[in-house]
């Protein structure tokens, strides 16, 4: 078991200003982890970065990785979501710490289909049955193009739920 005190925790957007469901807990579990004596490498996935002070109060690392949403992932196997959140970048830094790996939400663990973790400890947050988040999506979306947009990622999802055997343990 791991007895250090360094966790790599990477997050599916930027959890400040925690401002909708998904970053509150984020945001506040990073907060509890820092109070806890945990060193963060923070990593965040986000459509803008931001410069955060609040963020490096609770973190030593805050690195920033771009949502990378392409017109050609609808034909990928695995959902836009997750394909979106991919970064050769954060697989460096990660095998540049040996530290345990927290994942926030199924969204952020593309790099588990790309490269080799083995020897680390993982970690899974999920914040929601992805399936059904998007089939609701679905069923309330007016315009017909993002209602099957929403169906496919609802149906990709199911598939993907596979990588969950991954982890040492999943919180739910």
């Amino acid at each position: 078991m791991y007895q250090g005190n360094k966790l790599h925790f990477i997050s599916m957007d930027v959890p400040f200003p925690p401002n909708y469901g998904g970053v509150i807990d984020v945001f506040y579990k990073l907060k509890a982890f820092h109070q806890l004596g945990i060193e963060i490498h923070l990593h965040l996935f986000g459509f803008n970065e931001i410069e955060s002070d609040v963020l490096r109060k609770y973190a030593k690392e805050v690195y920033f990785y771009p949502i990378h949403q392409k017109p050609n992932y609808i034909f990928k196997k695995y959902p836009i979501s997750v394909r979106s959140r991919d970064s050769q970048l954060l697989y460096e830094r990660i095998k540049s710490l040996k530290a345990p790996i927290f994942f926030e939400s199924l969204k952020t663990t593309f790099i588990l289909n790309k490269y080799t973790l083995e020897g680390y400890s993982k970690y899974l947050r999920l914040h929601n049955i992805e399936q059904n988040y998007f089939s609701g999506l679905a069923e309330s979306e007016k315009n017909l193009a993002k209602k099957a947009l929403f169906y496919i990622e609802a149906k990709k999802y199911i598939q993907y739920e596979n990588i969950i055997h991954q982890f040492d343990e999943v919180f739910t």
